[in-house]
C-alpha cells in the first residue's frame, strides 16, 4: 500500500470513531469502569429533543419509532398492558428477545417505575459488544436509560 492510501484510510476512519463519539461519549461498564463508544458499531441514542411528544404513560413511548432497530409493542387495547421490545426482531426459539435494561447504571431495573418526564436520554446498545459488556443479558441488546440529575 501507498503511504498516500494509507493516510486516506486513516482520515477515513477517524472520521467514523468521531461520528460515534458525538452520538454516546461514555458507558458506565460493570465495574465502574468508564468505556468509550468509539469501539461501538451498532449503537443508537434518543434524547429529550426527539422523544415523542404528547400524553406519554410509559418510558417506552417517548422511543416508539425513534430508535432504528428497535421495536415497541403492545399487544391489545389494555391501556395497562405489558410492552413487548425487540431489537432487530426474533432472536430465540421462544420468541424472547426483550433487550437488558439498565437505569443509571443498575441492571435489571423497572422502567415502569420512573417517570417518563425524568428521563434524559435512552441508549440502545444492539451488536456483539453489548454481549461482551454484559454478558448473556446482553445478547438480545442493552437499554441504557439515563434519567435527570438534579
Amino acid at each position: 500500500m501507498t503511504k498516500s492510501f494509507l493516510s486516506f484510510l486513516m482520515a477515513f476512519l477517524s472520521g467514523f470513531s468521531l461520528i460515534f463519539s458525538q452520538t454516546v461519549d461514555t458507558l458506565q461498564g460493570l465495574n465502574d469502569e468508564t468505556i468509550s463508544l468509539n469501539t461501538f458499531g451498532a449503537i443508537s441514542k434518543a434524547d429529550a429533543g426527539t422523544f415523542n411528544k404528547g400524553h406519554i404513560n410509559h418510558p417506552y413511548d417517548l422511543i416508539r419509532g425513534k430508535i432504528a432497530g428497535l421495536a415497541v409493542s403492545k399487544a391489545g387495547s389494555n391501556p395497562n398492558g405489558f410492552y413487548e421490545m425487540r431489537v432487530r426482531g426474533l432472536r430465540t426459539m421462544d420468541g424472547n428477545s426483550f433487550p437488558a435494561i439498565i437505569i443509571d447504571g443498575v441492571i435489571g431495573a423497572f422502567p415502569e417505575n420512573v417517570d417518563p418526564n425524568d428521563i434524559e436520554s435512552i441508549a440502545l446498545l444492539k451488536d456483539a459488544a453489548a454481549a461482551s459488556l454484559y454478558g448473556l443479558r446482553g445478547g438480545s441488546g442493552v437499554l441504557i436509560i439515563e434519567t435527570k440529575k438534579g
